[in-house]
């Protein structure tokens, strides 16, 4: 058990320190677009096709991660990670016992 929790949590760590790079690569596109989109209201309306289209793309890319990912994970360095991982670990493996 012991070892399954083991690569369980060295697998959980590669996965969010791959993810939390993909958060921060997603947060530049999305505040970008949300700049162009307010530069597109201002210059061709609020309901231009234009503008539309940049809120829905940004939109996309928010609803790409969960709010965990999108608000605490893009934070979090990788001790923290580990931290978190190692304690989902062991609740796994005492609820795999149990």
């Amino acid at each position: 058990m012991t070892e399954f929790m083991d690569s369980t949590i060295e697998l959980w760590d590669a996965w969010d320190k791959m993810r939390r790079e993909s958060v921060k690569k997603a947060h530049n596109e999305y505040y970008t677009l949300c700049d162009e989109e307010r530069k597109a209201r201002r210059e061709h309306g609020k309901d231009s096709a234009e503008a539309k289209a940049l809120s829905r793309e940004a939109r996309e890319i928010l609803e790409s991660y969960s709010s965990f990912e999108w608000n605490e994970l893009c934070r979090l360095d990788d001790d923290e990670i580990h931290e978190r991982n190692v304690k989902a670990g062991k609740s796994l493996i005492l609820d795999l016992y149990n």
